[in-house]
């Protein structure tokens, strides 16, 4: 009686121990999210002369003429189409001759950060055609309280209402020029720093630097809190600044009118963590923001509203896919990254496929540069009427526009879900044609509306008799659809399987067996 006990103990503590194995082993929905791959699109290696491309540090992309700039390290532009075919190259012959970054507005002109030269630093300003139409140079700025002749511009950024933000790499604030060239104000990022706080016109806090009472001499002293130092800037099409501290090793965002919303990254060398991030993309249609790791050969995607992490890709080596030291990133029309692989001299576009990660419905776009009063924000509903071949989107009555300054993200659905019927409009939103060079894109004022999805029609089965010769294929009317479990509105949905079923199921399955044959041998 003891020994069948104790078999029918093993037999249960097998199965127990197959099961508990299958759940612990089996990853989170986000890990689930990296079996994603992401897939190359095209390699740039040589200029418009043909010849190999020298050190790429710099990549900026042109969503109004859909064309991408590469900066090398002999200090000239490439210019590539939107095949990513070489087109011209810029150089001393236009009054280039050390860009470090570079702008591009939605009349064509191009705005390229000069550190040396003729005229010493400055902002060379080229018409559509490549022709100098204006210089900024840095020494004729006053106002700034700092000698601005040593001032060595490395990034720049027009925002639509014709203001210039300008960066020095490894400075603690980030130039503002009025649209006629002269100084506005510094923009600095603020937080807690393991380095003494210079008491400089860059880096003075507002106050005094945060000092609590020390209780006795064996207690720590607080960390000074001062701005930080910065690596890189960008806009987005909805006027937000980002600013890139490898300092810190985090991302501040601000709104267009410049009020800190949040920041996010954390400072390390592991998965999940920065440790020398030099440059940030933004795809707003896809709600995405990309940040490229120089030390850790990675990049990292970030939530949009709220700077969560998604995943990331990459890794040191010289294949397709890997990168050995990338300084600069920036995103296509189509929504590829565009990775300035430098010391493999390359350029790697890649497709992250984040509409496949993340399907949703688009946000309502807001006028640039234009946020409403803060409000409470009536959630859009989104209902499925049962229809056999469509699904009809119903607009709430009366919603409030979108707030930019609001991290969370923006409800598409009642329950929070998304019907598998419907394409995600980002991916329409992404596909149209961008304004022809020296268009402004018109901008309606007025309360933006949630506008209606794509529809995909539902395929229908066909049941084809298999014919005898000689009579013609016959086709049987449609056939019904099969029984399905019972899903949410707009249509049913099969059941959902982890997706390491296929890996670690059979490690259930076995644990099944053994039960079975110890409870038969016993």
């Amino acid at each position: 009686m003891l020994r069948a006990h104790r078999s029918r103990f093993s037999a249960v503590l097998s199965l127990v121990a197959a099961v508990t194995l299958f759940f612990l082993t089996a990853p989170s929905p986000a890990a689930a999210e990296d079996l994603i791959p992401v897939k190359l699109v095209n390699i740039m290696t040589v200029d418009d002369q043909g010849l190999p491309l020298r050190n790429p540090y710099y990549v900026f992309y042109d969503r109004y003429a859909g064309e991408t700039y590469a900066i090398t390290s002999n200090g000239r532009i490439t210019v590539f189409n939107k095949d990513y075919f070489p087109l011209v190259s810029i150089g001393p012959g236009r009054g280039i001759d050390n860009a470090r970054g570079l702008d591009v507005d939605r009349d064509g002109n191009l705005y390229v950060c000069q550190s040396s030269g003729k005229g010493g630093p400055r902002i060379t300003i080229l018409n559509a055609a490549y022709f100098l139409k204006k210089e900024i140079l840095m020494k004729d700025i006053t106002g700034t309280g700092i000698d601005m002749g040593q001032y060595k511009p490395a990034r720049v950024r027009v925002a639509v209402d014709g203001r210039f933000y300008i960066l020095e790499n490894g400075t603690t604030a980030v130039l503002v020029l009025k649209a006629d060239g002269t100084f506005d104000h510094w923009l600095r990022a603020w937080d807690e720093l393991m380095r003494p706080v210079a008491k400089d016109i860059l880096n003075q806090p507002p106050g005094t630097i945060k000092e609590n009472p020390v209780a006795g001499d064996g207690e720590e002293k607080p960390l000074p809190y001062g701005a930080v130092a910065l690596s890189d800037l960008n806009l987005d099409s909805e006027g937000r600044v980002y600013l890139v501290s490898n300092e810190t090793s985090k991302v501040y965002v601000f709104d267009p009118r410049e009020k800190f919303l949040f920041s996010f990254g954390e400072k390390g060398g592991a998965d999940r963590k920065m440790s020398q991030p030099m440059g940030v993309a933004i795809d707003v249609a896809r709600q995405v923001i990309y940040v490229v790791d120089y030390m850790r050969h990675t990049v990292l995607v970030y939530d949009y509203y709220t700077g969560r992490y998604i995943f990331e890709f990459g890794g040191r080596g010289v294949s397709p896919l890997w990168f050995n030291f990338p300084d600069s990133i920036t995103v296509d029309r189509n929504g590829n990254c565009i990775v300035s692989d430098t010391f493999n001299m390359r350029i790697q576009v890649i497709d992250t496929q984040m509409l496949v990660r993340r399907p949703r419905l688009a946000k309502v776009e807001t006028k640039p540069r234009e946020i409403s009063a803060p409000a409470p924000a009536a959630a859009p509903v989104v209902t499925a009427m049962a229809a056999p071949a469509k699904v009809v989107a119903a607009e709430p009555v009366d919603r409030p526009p979108a707030r930019l300054a609001s991290p969370a993200v923006i409800p598409v659905t009642a329950s929070g879900g998304v019907t598998p019927e419907i394409v995600p409009l980002s991916l329409a939103a992404a596909e149209k044609p961008a304004p022809a060079r020296g268009k402004t894109p018109a901008v309606l004022p007025g309360k933006p509306k949630l506008a209606k999805p794509v529809l995909r029609p539902k395929p229908i089965k066909v049941a084809v008799r298999r014919p005898s010769p000689p009579p013609p294929i016959a086709a049987t009317a449609p056939a019904p659809p099969p029984a399905r479990l019972p899903g949410p509105p707009g249509g049913a949905r099969v059941i959902d399987l982890p997706a390491t079923l296929g890996v670690y199921g059979p490690v259930a399955v076995l644990g099944v067996i053994v039960t079975w044959f110890i409870l038969k041998g016993k």
